[in-house]
């Protein structure tokens, strides 16, 4: 995806000494550092649903082991409004 875009990789590993603060941090930083933009986010069925709740406010779905063709699609809005969640779930 980033090759088809041009545009560069960047990784957040996370360790158990980060993994608490990992997602409200990584939701900071796409707010801040992308506003407007399309921002694609790619993680585990233990980090994504985080994530997803902290750029949502709202808890996220649960995503098992054997979810590995979910995307979620988060809008921001500008302004006080609610985030928008779409969830697509893919096939085999």
């Amino acid at each position: 995806l980033a090759e088809a875009a041009g545009v560069e990789v960047t990784v957040r590993p996370i360790t158990p000494a980060t993994a608490a603060g990992h997602a409200e941090a990584l939701a900071r930083e796409i707010r801040e550092r992308h506003a407007g933009r399309t921002v694609a986010v790619v993680g585990h069925a233990n980090t994504v649903p985080a994530l997803v709740a902290a750029l949502t406010g709202r808890p996220a779905p649960a995503l098992g082991e054997s979810d590995y063709g979910d995307v979620f699609v988060v809008v921001l809005p500008a302004g006080d409004e609610a985030a928008r969640l779409l969830r697509l779930r893919g096939g085999d």
